[in-house]
């Protein structure tokens, strides 16, 4: 719910809120989400999500309006409704990649095989540790949060299922 209101642009109507949501559940655009799937959406969300949520003050809930909007402790959480994916495997990979390729360049240095031949003492340490810094740095630049951020607001916004939709109504 907290990704909708953010897309919303920190408010919308319950009810459109509902329809956003039902549509991310069913994986449905939300015209094509039905009134029996918004209202269920509608109902969990007017008598338990929102009223707990304005209980911590992390949204604003009025009732009577039916409007919804994203108070400053709900702003303060966004940067946790899309957390960092796991890199392990990729960072193993790399890390991998990036031990065989200067122990091959150490190796072809010893053996003298041009050009490696001429890499000696602190060339050779040079050469390796720019290596791995070359992996490094392009391991954060695709795990910084703005990259993360949107990648995984694109997935999390993203409808399936649109063959589906007509044939649901």
């Amino acid at each position: 719910m907290l990704h909708a209101l953010v897309a919303s642009d920190g408010g919308s109507t319950v009810s459109e809120l509902a329809r956003r949501l039902a549509a991310w559940e069913t994986g449905k655009t939300p015209e094509a989400v039905t009134s029996k799937e918004r209202k269920r959406t509608y109902t969990a969300l007017r008598q338990t999500h929102l009223p707990k949520l304005a209980e911590y003050d992390v949204v604003d809930y009025d009732v009577n309006r039916g409007t919804v909007a994203l108070t400053e402790v709900g702003e303060d959480l966004q940067p946790y409704l899309w957390p960092r994916r796991q890199l392990g495997e990729e960072y193993a990979r790399l890390a991998i990649v990036a031990v065989l390729s200067s122990a091959v360049v150490t190796v072809l240095s010893w053996l003298g095989v041009p050009p490696f031949g001429m890499l000696e003492g602190y060339l050779l340490t040079a050469v390796v540790t720019l290596a791995f810094g070359i992996v490094t740095l392009g391991a954060y630049l695709r795990s910084r949060p703005s990259v993360l951020h949107g990648s995984a607001h694109r997935s999390d916004t993203q409808y399936g299922g649109l063959d589906d939709a007509a044939s649901d109504d």
